[in-house]
């Protein structure tokens, strides 16, 4: 079944919800607000009961989006697999990965030396301005671009003696003291 983009486009508000099928049980849902929300229906695989998926909102998916979401929301339930349970699942793994994302890097070797800088510069006042800014630039420019990301818990004695090597490799002997 083709409706056109017209159709979908020029679909009003009335007194109650409608739908506007676009073929293999998907249909844009009307709201009395004037929302459109492309949804479909099908079977949950371990119950058998009706269920409706929703897409997405028009015109933020287009209709050949929608088909194509449909499809592979179908192909799901024909594997045994929820979509709706599928998708709310995938958003709690990325989010996981995105918090685990984040711990790495609060836990880099990068941000634990710069926290150290400051708090041996600016709370236990050890160094001079001058001397601070030294620090920091060594490291910016010989250590962080090596291990900074890594986590502080996975540098082990080689990858620091790699960091010193290449210092000492340059002529910067005091620097890698």
């Amino acid at each position: 079944m083709s409706v056109s983009d017209t159709k979908l486009r020029n679909a009003k508000a009335q007194s109650k919800n409608y739908r506007i099928a676009i073929g293999d049980n998907t249909y844009l849902d009307v709201m009395t607000t004037g929302r459109k929300v492309w949804r479909m229906r099908y079977n949950k695989p371990d119950s058998k009961k009706p269920a409706i998926y929703t897409i997405g909102e028009y015109p933020d998916i287009k209709q050949v989006e929608a088909r194509q979401a449909a499809q592979d929301a179908k192909k799901l339930v024909r594997q045994g697999i929820d979509p709706t349970l599928y998708r709310i699942q995938e958003r709690q793994r990325l989010e996981q990965a995105a918090q685990a994302e984040i711990r790495a890097k609060a836990d880099s070797f990068e941000s634990v030396a710069r926290a150290w800088h400051k708090h041996r510069h600016e709370t236990l006042k050890k160094w001079k301005p001058t001397h601070a800014v030294k620090i920091l630039k060594s490291l910016e420019v010989d250590v962080f671009p090596k291990i900074g990301a890594i986590p502080v818990g996975d540098l082990g004695a080689p990858d620091i003696l790699d960091v010193v090597q290449a210092v000492v490799n340059r002529g910067a002997i005091e620097a890698a003291k």
